[in-house]
């Protein structure tokens, strides 16, 4: 896979933390949108600069520990998203890359499924992102996304990834 990357341009996601890092975590498994996207295969997911408000962070922390109480996540799923919280040296980074697979419209069964997105806050009119084959990377690469770009934006990964 990385083989197949290196030296070619692969569009990029912004997402904020903690959620890239649960995605190349393989955690998170649906990415809720606003929009739809046309764009699949191999994407690079880029940790976004934005810190958590105290607010998103509190609310976080308490679905996480509801996931864990229902048994949808495991204690060591809950050391991983400790991490992920914590990792401020991961924001302005490339973790990894992840295969988008499928966008449709977000099912009621979707957001019934808050351990596959982890969301906080969900318009019934989101789409759903299917995300498969998560590839972490071993030293997040820094990645200063070009000026206007929000969410997609390409880059090249070079040696090693």
């Amino acid at each position: 896979m990385a083989e197949q990357l290196k030296n070619n341009k692969i569009r990029v996601l912004a997402v904020r933390q903690p959620w890239a890092s649960l995605i190349v975590e393989g955690l998170k498994t649906i990415e809720v949108r606003s929009r739809p996207t046309n764009i699949g295969g191999t994407v690079a997911i880029y940790g976004a600069g934005h810190n958590l408000t105290n607010v998103e962070y509190d609310n976080f922390v308490t679905l996480f520990y509801r996931l864990m109480v229902c048994g949808l996540l495991s204690y060591s799923d809950f050391e991983i998203t400790s991490r992920c919280l914590n990792e401020a040296c991961t924001r302005n980074r490339i973790l990894g890359t992840v295969e988008i697979v499928e966008c449709e419209k977000l099912t009621s069964d979707e957001m019934d499924r808050p351990h596959k997105h982890f969301a906080l806050d969900i318009n019934p009119n989101s789409y759903s992102w299917k995300l498969a084959n998560p590839i972490k990377f071993d030293k997040p690469i820094r990645y200063d996304p070009p000026k206007g770009a929000v969410v997609w934006s390409k880059t090249v990964l070079r040696d090693g990834y």
